[in-house]
């Protein structure tokens, strides 16, 4: 296990900064765990230090790496380790990995999620030791699909292990990015080469740069597919982000597009261009065509806290207000102000610089129960040393004014006059650099003086000055976002660069819930249940249903009966996921959902037959459904070179599609669409 000085920087800055805030010391909250991708990520300690950037510095990421496969026997407590495959994992005999992860936990019981990288070696192991290679069904028809649903049983063995210990953790299955195997003759000949040749099929030309890219999104779409089958089971997109923030030679940074990052993945969910590999630049060195440098690791990592993590810590969030900007951000001195920017610290012994925010806080309900408050600042600028790192001017405080501190607009006053609440809350962040959030978390004091009914205005200072000018400016509310594409940071995970506060309340309701269940009958209906205790002045239950958690369609309504149970049944739900929540409606139509529930219908599957693959010219499916459904053929490059619909009704027992002559050899992507189901085949091109 590696040491890092960033973490312990992180560690001691929480620390300090905690004195405060007993409640909220830095802990971990995930591990990650699989193979040299997990290894590096945490060698280089790029989640600590991104969490740190993203204002969740006391939300430690945590883990123990080998920079080797010890073979079996190993007895160490590591499980981020190079090499090393699923079938290893699965394994327990002879490999820890599984029980050393739940022991982690065991001694961490604050770890919510599993950041799982895993099965890339399985498929790179190639025809020498077991794994995936090109056409390997011309030698054992079916192998590819036995492969991949071995690579699947084991990582579930994984996934199963770490839930029967710790049923509440998330798995994030983390992905992969294309390669880079072609460089130069020499470097080639210490792993590439020979990697290369592995993976092709014997006699036939070597595998392409397209092909190799084309091998990763089969791999990843294997893997989205396993997402329906476990509820605490995530995916992590990654392919095509290198060629977004890079380029590939060809296409320039921010060409292509970015991968799809949230469920439900959509038939297209990679980015980038599949016809071109990665740069060389983006790897660790010129041997390795696998492993991401630092930086290009950097935006795997902050793509995964934007579309994981952060969504995960801000989600009982209620409401986002930004603060007012104009000549209402900004600071004072005592004897100058200015709203260029929110500034904090000092510039001599006699001269304290404190930032002061406004914020119109009136749109929180009048009966609300606040229970957290958290503001968010970004960086722009420094002075000398960082006051929130080197202690030099004590630890920082944050007043709250129920109204405003004089007027509303920034005036010398405001740096001493009488706060509603004095020392109002804990920091969290090192803001080491332009672009990082500096979080306070507001304690109850603090967030009771919000003014409901009008503006509240925040005054945040060092108590301590000394001889230098050490200090942070921060965005004001009329800050805007950077318009770099490689700037990534919390300003464009909001899509604003100002100071907000994230503020969590909750309002009495007419209603009290005490179940909601679905469960599939005879895999063909759902049975809907739910119960109340209490329904004062209360109108009723909208039914919704949806089949991809987004778009939501009323099924159903049911009158208030005073309290009681209910139910209802759902005919004819779709193949595959199906989700279901209440809208509980008040007699003055507002409103509140119910938590979801999802349930999985299998009944339906296509039986389509496609011949001949590899193909010539044409290619036949037999099978075809008496429904709607749309045949499209995509390239590697994503584009769609054939597209046909057919109307409910449409019977053909060997459906014929005539290719372009012109066609390049190669491979190809057959969508078989109808209204309950995609099934996709890999078409192979002579």
């Amino acid at each position: 296990m590696k040491t890092k000085f960033t973490l312990l920087l992180l560690l001691f800055v929480n620390f300090l900064f905690a004195q405060n805030c007993p409640s909220n010391t830095t802990s971990p909250k995930a591990l990650i765990a699989g193979d040299s991708w997990a290894q590096y990520m945490w060698d280089d300690g790029t989640h600590n230090k991104f969490l740190d950037k993203f204002g969740q510095a006391d939300k430690d990421l945590i883990s123990q790496s080998l920079g080797a496969d010890p073979g079996p026997g190993h007895t160490g407590s590591e499980y981020a380790i190079s090499g090393s495959e699923a079938r290893q994992w699965a394994d327990q005999t002879n490999y820890p990995w599984i029980s050393n992860v739940i022991s982690e936990i065991n001694n961490n019981p604050t770890i919510e999620t599993v950041i799982l990288s895993i099965g890339g070696n399985d498929i790179l192991a190639g025809r020498s030791e077991g794994g995936w290679y090109q056409n390997m069904d011309n030698d054992v028809p079916g192998a590819e699909a036995a492969l991949f649903s071995t690579i699947k049983d084991n990582t579930f063995s994984i996934i199963d292990g770490i839930l029967a210990s710790h049923p509440n953790t998330d798995i994030l299955l983390s992905s992969y990015d294309y390669p880079s195997f072609t460089m130069s003759a020499f470097n080639c000949l210490f792993y590439a080469c020979a990697k290369r040749t592995d993976l092709s099929y014997p006699g036939d030309p070597e595998i392409t740069d397209a092909e190799l890219n084309q091998m990763m999104i089969t791999v990843e779409t294997e893997r989205i597919s396993w997402l329906p089958e476990e509820t605490k089971l995530f995916f992590d997109n990654s392919i095509g982000l290198t060629h977004y923030y890079y380029g590939n030679g060809v296409d320039a940074p921010g060409a292509t597009n970015l991968p799809e990052q949230q469920a439900p993945f959509s038939n297209a969910f990679f980015g980038g261009n599949p016809a071109y590999q990665s740069l060389r630049s983006n790897f660790r060195n010129g041997f390795d065509p696998i492993h991401l440098n630092a930086e290009t690791y950097e935006y795997k990592v902050t793509h995964q806290i934007m579309n994981y993590f952060l969504p995960k810590y801000r989600s009982d969030v209620t409401t986002t207000l930004f603060s007012n900007g104009s000549n209402q951000d900004g600071w004072t001195d005592g004897t100058t102000t200015g709203t260029g920017a929110v500034r904090i610290g000092d510039f001599n012994n006699s001269r304290s610089y404190k930032g002061i925010l406004s914020f119109d806080t009136s749109t929180i309900p009048s009966d609300a129960t606040i229970s957290t408050v958290s503001l968010y600042l970004i960086r722009n600028n420094i002075s000398n040393e960082n006051p929130f790192t080197s202690g030099l001017l004590g630890m920082p405080m944050i007043d709250v004014k129920s109204g405003e501190f004089g007027n509303i607009a920034i005036e010398n006053s405001d740096y001493s006059e009488v706060a509603d609440v004095v020392d109002a809350g804990c920091f969290h962040g090192t803001v080491s650099d332009n672009g990082y959030a500096l979080r306070i978390d507001l304690n109850a004091a603090g967030f009771a003086a919000l003014n409901k009914n009008g503006n509240t205005q925040f005054r945040i200072y060092f108590p301590n000055n000394n001889t230098n000018a050490d200090y942070i400016d921060f965005n004001t509310g009329t800050s805007t976002l950077d318009s770099d594409l490689r700037t990534v940071c919390l300003a464009e995970y909001m899509g604003d660069a100002r100071p907000f506060l994230d503020i969590t309340y909750s309002i009495p309701v007419p209603v009290e819930l005490i179940s909601f269940t679905a469960r599939a009958e005879n895999n063909k209906n759902v049975m809907l249940n739910w119960s109340s205790a209490i329904e004062d002045n209360f109108l009723g239950y909208e039914i919704q249903h949806s089949k991809d958690y987004m778009n939501w369609n009323k099924i159903g309504f049911k009158n208030a009966s005073g309290a009681g149970n209910y139910s209802m049944l759902h005919s004819n739900p779709l193949n595959g996921n199906n989700y279901y929540r209440l809208k509980m409606i008040d007699h003055d139509q507002s409103f509140e959902y119910s938590d979801v529930r999802i349930v999985n219908i299998k009944d339906h599957k296509f039986t389509i037959n496609v011949y001949p693959n590899p193909f010539n010219q044409q290619i036949h499916i037999k099978g075809l459904q008496n429904e709607k459904v749309d045949l499209l053929i995509y390239d590697t490059m994503g584009r769609i070179i054939y597209n046909r619909s057919f109307e409910a009704g449409f019977i053909q027992q060997d459906f014929i599609i005539q290719m372009n002559e012109n066609l390049a050899s190669g491979i190809y992507m057959l969508h078989v669409n109808s209204e309950n189901e995609t099934s996709v085949i890999r078409l192979n091109k002579l």
